[in-house]
């Protein structure tokens, strides 16, 4: 009897996690997150606390954050997994819910919960203009020495200690110290799935692509009848590959020239020509949401594209560049609004040359065209791109070759090449050097991402023989070690019992899991 009891329960609260987890909305995420919680209703909780944490600039204008409790208000908004456009919506966030909750407190409450309030904040993000403002809002300006807190701040980035005592100069160095916002994310890289009866299968052979530049890349023609895709991903945990989810065989089978990009809770397959060379394109862009675990159909794209440049920036996926019909290489680009499900017009690149790198540099899109020392910010709003010079030595940009990959970092453009990684620093409409560092390895193709503080490299060589290899490079403490090195296409994986093979053809991306945010750390 008692066996049936906990069995029956046991459906029931998987049913009630089902329906709950397909009710998931920015609306009433914050809500479900608190109650499920409260009950361990694991992974629902983590998926409601992952939406909430992605999506705080819808949230923020919900009444729902008004119910929030003092303790659970504060975890939530001094999450550093929280994004967030500008600091201040944050702090203005905090005021309407001291407005609408300020009557339940007294007045000799006042200063340590605004205390509270500015340990919820980001200061080094914060502005001279922005702490001068939040010294204005009446409420806190009748609090003196909340007041000092604020001024002190703004004195101690000149220098200037001398007129506070100790404990304002000390919560005051705390809150200048605060850690900076960002997003954990797993890198990931496609790889086949291989039944059993499919391990002793050889190469059929190797088809070599010449593209209108009399570039060559070579295919292995594998047998792959019976192979889906899977996509895994890179725990630096545990030093280990976890799948991921398994992409059925008519979605991403023999499909070449595509990209997979993560966006907030979303991975999104796109582009692509099936059997190069065929006509047969994939226009169909493709969305996984890791929250409700499922693919969905989000939209189709207006041109026919493959091989080209993608990037996500705020809720804008760009696509770059690229071959379109009948081989011609497309000197434009296009981007695909995602709040608005909206795809602009063609926009002409701002110059004419192959490659073009691009990446995320402060939220916009940035250009790199290695042969050259410069790039280009395009400004979304006016549709204009603007030219950012690039201010290294001659034998630095040297080694700016065509195979270069470039990602941001800490506010700051990196270039990886096969022989060095370099950190430039945007000042005006100039990146100026930082730091350069040798790291030489003889790969023809290159592609990094950024996790944190971790740079992965997946290095390409078709020709003569076809090899991949993955490299892990710590910004901070300088030092790289390789995930796999020199795997073949086709050369087996073996993760949890099941069994992989390499593809060549594979590309990495990240994106942001919930399991990332089980463990609660804050700006300060």
């Amino acid at each position: 009897m008692g066996s049936y009891i906990f069995n029956k329960r046991r459906r029931y609260t998987l049913s009630l996690t089902a329906k709950l987890t397909e009710l998931l909305l920015p609306r009433n995420c914050l809500k479900i997150w608190m109650v499920a919680e409260q009950l361990d209703l694991k992974p629902l909780y983590l998926k409601a606390k992952s939406m909430s944490l992605i999506e705080f600039d819808v949230i923020k204008d919900f009444d729902c954050i008004a119910d929030l409790p003092l303790k659970p208000l504060c975890s939530y908004l001094g999450n550093v997994n929280l994004q967030c456009k500008q600091e201040m919506d944050v702090f203005r966030t905090l005021m309407k819910w001291w407005y609408d909750n300020s009557s339940k407190y007294s007045k000799t409450e006042h200063s340590d919960i605004f205390l509270r309030f500015f340990y919820c904040l980001d200061f080094k993000n914060l502005k001279q203009s922005d702490i001068q403002e939040i010294m204005t809002y009446p409420d806190i300006a009748s609090e003196e020495p909340i007041v000092k807190i604020a001024q002190c701040v703004l004195d101690l980035r000149h220098d200037f200690r001398n007129n506070y005592d100790e404990d304002i100069r000390n919560t005051a160095q705390l809150l200048n110290n605060a850690k900076s916002r960002s997003f954990k994310e797993y890198p990931c890289i496609l790889v086949n799935t291989c039944p059993e009866e499919q391990k002793c299968k050889k190469l059929k052979g190797t088809v070599v692509y010449e593209d209108k530049f009399m570039r060559k890349t070579a295919y292995n023609n594998i047998e792959t009848s019976d192979m889906a895709a899977a996509i895994i991903y890179y725990d630096n945990a545990t030093k280990n590959f976890v799948k991921l989810l398994e992409i059925d065989k008519a979605k991403c089978r023999n499909l070449e020239g595509f990209k997979i990009v993560g966006y907030k809770e979303f991975i999104f397959l796109l582009g692509g020509e099936y059997f190069l060379g065929k006509g047969n394109w994939n226009k169909n862009v493709w969305a996984y949401d890791i929250i409700r675990e499922s693919w969905e159909r989000k939209t189709v794209l207006p041109f026919e594209r493959r091989h080209f440049e993608c990037c996500v920036c705020g809720d804008y996926i760009y696509i770059i560049s690229g071959t379109g019909r009948y081989r011609v290489i497309s000197d434009n680009m296009f981007w695909y609004n995602y709040k608005e499900d909206k795809w602009s017009n063609e926009i002409a690149l701002p110059y004419l040359d192959r490659p073009v790198i691009c990446c995320n540099l402060n939220n916009e899109l940035f250009l790199f065209f290695p042969h050259y020392r410069y790039g280009y910010v395009f400004d979304q709003q006016k549709t204009l791109w603007y030219k950012v010079h690039i201010s290294v030595s001659d034998d630095c940009a040297a080694n700016f070759s065509p195979r270069s990959t470039v990602f941001s970092y800490k506010n700051r453009l990196c270039i990886r090449d096969n022989e060095c990684i370099a950190e430039l620093k945007l000042h005006q409409l100039n990146l100026e050097m930082v730091s350069y560092k040798r790291l030489p390895i003889q790969m023809g193709q290159l592609e990094s991402v950024i996790c944190e503080d971790v740079v992965y490299t997946l290095f390409k060589q078709t020709l003569p023989d076809s090899n991949i290899s993955m490299e892990r490079y710590c910004m901070k403490t300088q030092k790289r070690h390789f995930v796999f090195a020199n795997e073949v296409e086709g050369s087996l994986l073996q993760l949890q019992g099941e069994v992989y093979t390499y593809r060549m053809s594979t590309p990495i991306f990240t994106f942001q899991h919930y399991n990332l945010i089980e463990k609660d750390e804050f700006v300060n």
